[in-house]
């Protein structure tokens, strides 16, 4: 592992400078107080001695000062300036007026002008009073020169004398103490300093150096280093201690990383292949499903089409159907015209009848023309014969389209099961006519035979004019049940054309249902597909999905 950067100065700098700062502002201070100390001490010195010498010297000038004798003044203040080393830098000796008796100022230390210093302590020196202050390098001193009385109280005031004693030397002297003191101090804080560092290093610095590079190797890995300064009862041993624990901790910690890293590994074998199973299942599971979403699409597809080739079967058929149940249509018309003259022609018959009933006595002379009247019933008879086998005929095809009818609404479903129900009714219909003509081709047979009774019986009118009215009364009863069944026949057919009509508009019902089947049938075949569609791309995307969770 790369060393770290140190962003600053080391802890064993740190301290020193710590410790230096210390030492200096100590021995400053204790230098500062002391040599402050010293020099007042030494001021006050001079100051006493100076205030001192100055009070002999103002004693000793007293007598040449009442004599006014300069010289002996000058000859007394000159024993303390000759002396070597004479601290006096001025000297003036005055009169109360301020003229001077005598001056001194000395060649080597500076001179003051001492009157314009004493001028603001006139009034005290002439009380008597001895007046004494330091100024910048020098203590000075006035003392009054008297002329003693028995009483102090009473001493004359002769003048004063006024000296200024140099600091020059207490300066140089303090000066000079200080600059010992501080080449002293100076020894002293190094020989500090280096019994300091010494100490520091042996016990501190060295000590942490040590345990700092073993932890720089528990940090790169190696837990087997051996921590220096366990056994000491100070703070590095309990750093050391600290970084033991932490060397300990640092060999559980691997261990446990390693048996993490196993159980990772183990887990990951185990994920893994639970994947490749789930993805085993998953395939099986989703891929099935797919192949049967994709078969049923394919069946659904095929359905569609299925029902779309129905739809379009059944709009065919519908269509075929449509033209038969319009045809049948028109051919039930006319049979509704057909009975409908079959019913004037028996009105006519039934007239003639109740004539021939009337005339039966002129049945002889008329003979003739009921023959041929016979005839021509024979004839209409034969005609309703070939109209009620036209009927019966349309009752079976009507019939046969009900069938097939039938057949197409069981094939629609649910769209079908009107259209049924109304083929059911045509088909009962069909049966009802059917029925009805085979009364009807009864009746005409009945009619035929009659006729041909009629015929009989005209050739034998000679014998039997007797039973003609008889006859005629049964003709007529006849010809009223022909004109009965006749009704019901136009009735029924009237009902048929209704019926018809009513198939018509259901067969277009049915048409329109199967146009909307057919669309179904078309959207049902674009969902499936669609459906088709999807289902491949599902099965692409599960196959690229279960490629992905083999591969993690």
């Amino acid at each position: 592992m790369a060393e770290p950067k140190r962003s600053g100065a080391s802890v064993g700098r740190k301290v020193i400078f710590v410790i230096v700062a210390l030492l200096v502002v100590g021995f400053g201070s204790m230098m500062t107080i002391q040599t402050v100390s010293q020099h007042e001490a030494m001021l006050e010195i001079m100051y006493n001695e100076s205030v001192e010498k100055t009070e002999m010297l103002s004693t000793a000038v007293q007598p040449g000062f009442i004599a006014m004798d300069g010289a002996s003044v000058e000859k007394e203040f000159r024993k303390i300036t000759d002396k070597e080393g004479s601290q006096l830098a001025s000297l003036i000796a005055a009169n109360p007026g301020g003229d001077a008796i005598g001056t001194y100022q000395s060649e080597t230390l500076r001179q003051h002008d001492l009157p314009a210093l004493v001028e603001p302590y006139l009034e005290q020196i002439e009380n008597k009073e001895v007046v004494s202050f330091i100024s910048e390098d020098a203590v000075i001193v006035a003392a009054p020169i008297t002329k003693y009385s028995k009483r102090r109280d009473e001493d004359q005031y002769r003048g004063m004398l006024v000296t200024a004693w140099s600091l020059d030397r207490v300066n140089a002297e303090v000066k000079q103490a200080v600059i010992i003191q501080v080449a002293l101090a100076a020894a002293i804080l190094v020989v500090l300093l280096g019994a300091t560092w010494i100490v520091l290093r042996n016990q501190i610095l060295t000590p942490m150096v040590k345990i700092n590079g073993a932890m720089r190797s528990l940090v790169d890995g190696d837990l087997v280093v051996d921590v220096p300064g366990v056994g000491r009862n100070d703070e590095i041993g309990e750093m050391a201690s600290s970084v033991e624990i932490f060397k300990e901790n640092a060999k559980r910690v691997a261990q446990l990383d390693r048996e993490r890293e196993q159980e990772r590994e183990r887990a990951e074998a185990k994920r893994r292949e639970a994947m490749v199973g789930l993805a085993g299942r998953f395939e099986q599971t989703v891929m099935g499903v797919v192949d049967g979403v994709s078969g049923a699409s394919g069946e659904m597809q095929q359905v569609a089409q299925t029902m779309v080739a129905a739809v379009q079967q059944n709009e065919a058929g519908s269509q075929a159907v449509v033209a038969a149940v319009e045809q049948a249509n028109h051919s039930v018309e006319t049979v509704a015209s057909a009975a409908e003259e079959l019913a004037v022609s028996i009105r006519d018959i039934s007239a003639r009848v109740n004539e021939t009933s009337n005339i039966t006595a002129n049945a002889s002379t008329e003979a003739v023309r009921v023959n041929e009247m016979v005839q021509g019933l024979d004839v209409s008879a034969q005609k309703v014969g070939e109209v009620v086998q036209i009927i019966q005929a349309i009752a079976e095809q009507t019939n046969l389209l009900a069938l097939n009818a039938t057949i197409e609404a069981a094939r629609a479903g649910d769209a079908g099961k009107g259209f049924a129900v109304v083929a059911n009714e045509v088909k009962n219909l069909a049966n009802q006519t059917a029925r009805a003509t085979e009364d009807i081709s009864a009746q005409i047979s009945g009619i035929q035979g009659s006729t041909q009774e009629a015929v009989g019986a005209i050739e034998g009118i000679t014998s039997i004019i007797a039973n003609l009215n008889e006859i005629a009364t049964e003709v007529a009863a006849a010809v009223e049940e022909q004109g009965q069944a006749t009704t019901e026949i136009s009735n029924s057919v009237q009902q048929a054309v209704q019926s018809t009509q009513e198939v018509t508009n259901h067969i277009h019902e049915m048409r329109e249902a199967a146009r909307q089947t057919g669309e179904a049938a078309h959207q049902v075949l674009g969902a499936s597909d669609k459906l088709n569609s999807q289902s491949g791309t599902l099965r692409g995307e599960v196959g690229n999905f279960l490629d992905e969770v083999r591969a993690s």
